[in-house]
């Protein structure tokens, strides 16, 4: 038998450090797809309207901080069995769900029926404020614009004063099991999405350039950027080995 000196510092650390046990994260998006299907059955199975936001609580633990004692924003590899992760785009995953599966409906939840399969291409984060330990937070999520091929949804990590902690803006596509490109417009429409409104396609319009021209614009320099990376570097100082 385990004794309380022994098993009350074991629960306490398994207590801090959850998010970080095997299966953690699994274990969470099961129990927020459980969560989703019962959200829209009892809407009828109906979808959120187009332009709603998505809102998950969360508190920064003791598993999400770095070495600046604040929720890690940075990845920094520490070789092949030692490793901290951005965890803004890790409880990013916790906001961009829901925030997808209530947008999309069925469409989202039982891709093989419609055969579509939803993906991520990118995502970018802007820190503004650090989180501190234990400091509880927001996550908002909400369909920003779409184009012929791409859908681009805006996030934000809002702390308790009102003030925003980070900015995001994921890349999504929707794929058939051939990996014919879905158009997010007939994807909205497949999930029940009214888009003949003007008001939709003005706001859709001011947003895509606004935000995503920008955002493609980067992409775009860095996938044609005309200076050359060093093919060889000698100098040790400059070399990580992992």
């Amino acid at each position: 038998m385990f004794s309380t000196s022994t098993l009350v510092p074991a629960l306490a650390f398994a207590w801090f450090y959850a998010d970080s046990l095997p299966l953690s994260y699994v274990t969470r998006i099961y129990s927020q797809m459980r969560d989703i299907k019962r959200r829209l059955a009892a809407n009828d199975n109906k979808p959120i309207p187009l332009f709603s936001t998505v809102v998950v609580k969360h508190r920064c633990w003791f598993d999400d901080i770095d070495q600046n004692l604040h929720m890690n924003n940075t990845y920094v590899g520490l070789g092949k069995r030692c490793e901290t992760i951005n965890m803004y785009n890790r409880w990013l995953d916790h906001g961009r769900v829901p925030a997808v599966c209530l947008l999309f409906g069925d469409v989202a939840m039982d891709p093989e029926k419609y055969n579509a399969y939803y993906s991520i291409a990118g995502v970018v984060t802007l820190y503004r404020r650090e989180i501190r330990p234990l400091a509880s937070y927001t996550i908002q999520s909400r369909v920003l614009a779409w184009d012929e091929k791409w859908l681009f949804h805006q996030h934000r990590f809002i702390l308790d004063d009102g003030s925003v902690a980070c900015l995001a803006l994921t890349k999504s596509v929707f794929k058939e099991k051939s990996r014919k490109t879905i158009p997010p417009a007939k994807a909205l429409a497949m999930a029940g999405h009214d888009l003949t409104d003007p008001e939709i396609e003005a706001r859709r319009k001011r947003n895509y350039e606004g935000a995503v021209v920008p955002f493609l614009k980067m992409d775009a320099f860095i996938n044609n950027e005309p200076y050359q990376w060093d093919e060889k570097v000698d100098d040790p100082l400059r070399v990580s080995k992992l």
